[in-house]
């Protein structure tokens, strides 16, 4: 099973910055050894292939 989490980040509609999801479902799935595949924004994903895995936000936090 992968997680692939989605519709987030592209429009303001929380309180909570762009980049908190990536960050808590990232922590989170580590903690309990979920794969999670975090693609940037428009990337496409094919759970044939390989997976996106890096941080890629990362870079683009204050």
């Amino acid at each position: 099973d992968i997680l692939v989490p989605i519709g987030w980040g592209i429009f303001t509609l929380a309180l909570h910055d762009w980049y908190e999801p990536p960050v808590e479902i990232s922590s989170r799935s580590f903690k309990i050894g979920a794969t999670v595949a975090i693609p940037k924004f428009g990337e496409w994903v094919d759970i044939n292939q390989e997976l996106p895995d890096k941080k890629w936000w990362e870079p683009l936090i204050d």
